[in-house]
């Protein structure tokens, strides 16, 4: 009789394990479709012609409207770069016309 009940222990010590191992794996994998967003996203132009530069304070590319989506690309300090929706690639704005 000492053997069915050692045995019988050792079952449900083995379903609890694989319950609290499912319960893990649940909230793990709930964890992981909730991540936080990419810094890397859409940002849109909040004032009315702002400058788009080749890099940082350098030549102006294009003046860009309030409005305009910017898929950004690279951020380095204050300034973002990014493509411009419908306009030129790699263009660098500063992050105080932008919203994000």
């Amino acid at each position: 009789m000492g053997d069915r009940k050692r045995s019988a222990q050792r079952v449900v010590a083995g379903a609890a394990l694989a319950l609290a191992a499912t319960a893990t794996m649940s909230a793990t994998a709930a964890t992981a479709t909730a991540a936080p967003r990419s810094p890397l996203t859409d940002c849109f132009v909040t004032t009315v012609n702002v400058p788009a530069y080749e890099v940082p304070n350098g030549r102006i590319v294009v003046w860009v409207g309030q409005g305009q989506g910017l898929f950004l690309t690279r951020i380095e300090g204050p300034w973002r770069q990014g493509n411009l929706w419908g306009g030129p690639s790699g263009v660098w704005i500063h992050s105080n016309y932008l919203r994000c």
